[in-house]
């Protein structure tokens, strides 16, 4: 299947599920705060008393300004527009962006445009209350955020190797010079002779 159709069925699926608000961004927000609060160690001004008693404040006026008793940004005339999910039609589509999402050959825009119709997916869901579904779409949105921290760190390892390789090609002593410094080395089985007896 050409990567322009898969990138369209993403992008009808997300039309489908149709909802476009703050909360399809919640786990990436909890993921950065978490990434936040370990990179700021246990030093904290505030007692961790006062640190809940703000998050409670700051939630509670956040979904005063949203004006959703839920917390979430969405209005009444796109909850009338929706198109049902129901578990039958939606699971087929789940299996379609989890091909596009985690298959090694797909290229980027494949898997962006799954990433984005996933977390779509994921808000409607969520605002649904259709549990099946929450937890396929998490699940997917897991997957691809440790896909896409294993290919980052992957990427700097592989960058910090070129470099390695690329000094260590230099020497004069090498035994076997390599013709690019980033063509992987194979080795080089060792030489056996046949002897007939």
């Amino acid at each position: 299947m050409p990567a322009a159709s898969k990138v369209d069925a993403c992008n009808a699926a997300a039309a489908w599920a149709g909802q476009y608000c703050k909360c399809r961004f919640e786990l990436d927000e909890n993921d950065l705060e978490e990434e936040e609060g370990d990179s700021l160690g246990s030093v904290s001004p505030m007692s961790s008393e006062a640190e809940n008693g703000k998050e409670l404040e700051d939630e509670l006026a956040r979904m005063r300004i949203n004006g959703d008793s839920s917390g979430r940004n969405c209005s009444e005339d796109d909850k009338e527009a929706r198109v049902p999910l129901p578990w039958e039609l939606l699971q087929p589509v789940m299996r379609v962006l989890g091909h596009c999402l985690l298959a090694p050959l797909n290229p980027a825009e494949v898997r962006d445009a799954a990433a984005e119709a996933v977390r779509v997916v994921y808000a409607r869901a969520c605002h649904d209350l259709v549990a099946q579904a929450i937890l396929a779409a998490r699940s997917l949105i897991e997957l691809d955020k440790s896909a896409r921290k294993a290919a980052k760190a992957a990427a700097s390892a592989a960058s910090g190797q070129i470099v390695a390789v690329g000094t260590a090609g230099s020497n004069a002593s090498s035994s076997r010079p390599s013709s690019k410094p980033n063509t992987p080395s194979k080795q080089r089985k060792p030489d056996t002779l046949l002897v007939s007896k």
